[in-house]
């Protein structure tokens, strides 16, 4: 129980530039704040109650520009079962961030 106190919320962008956000009582003692990233890198989100930063703040946010990231190889043409299939995935462009990947078989190839 943290009790009644100030809450504020600032982000700073990759280039250092802070904002302080503007955060909405969803619930009670439930804030929520929103804001538009420009350029990809790191943000720092920073919490403080009472003026104390919260615990693990500064948050650090890698904001990536997934659009920027480039699949080649024939792998993505086509593939051969017990066999590896090479699909090559550039990222150097799209910065920070974290690479997943599903495969789906179309249903007429079951």
């Amino acid at each position: 129980e943290a009790g009644m106190a100030p809450i504020i919320a600032q982000v700073t962008n990759p280039s250092g530039q802070a904002e302080i956000l503007t955060l909405d009582n969803k619930q009670e003692l439930v804030f929520e704040g929103l804001y538009l990233p420009e350029e990809p890198g790191y943000y720092g989100v920073e919490v403080k109650f009472d003026d104390e930063a919260v615990p693990n703040s500064p948050y650090l946010v890698p904001i990536g520009q997934p659009e920027k990231v480039v699949l080649d190889g024939e792998g993505l043409e086509y593939a051969f079962v017990g066999l590896d299939n090479v699909i090559d995935c550039y990222t150097k462009q799209a910065g920070p961030g974290h690479i997943t990947a599903e495969f789906i078989s179309p249903p007429e190839a079951s």
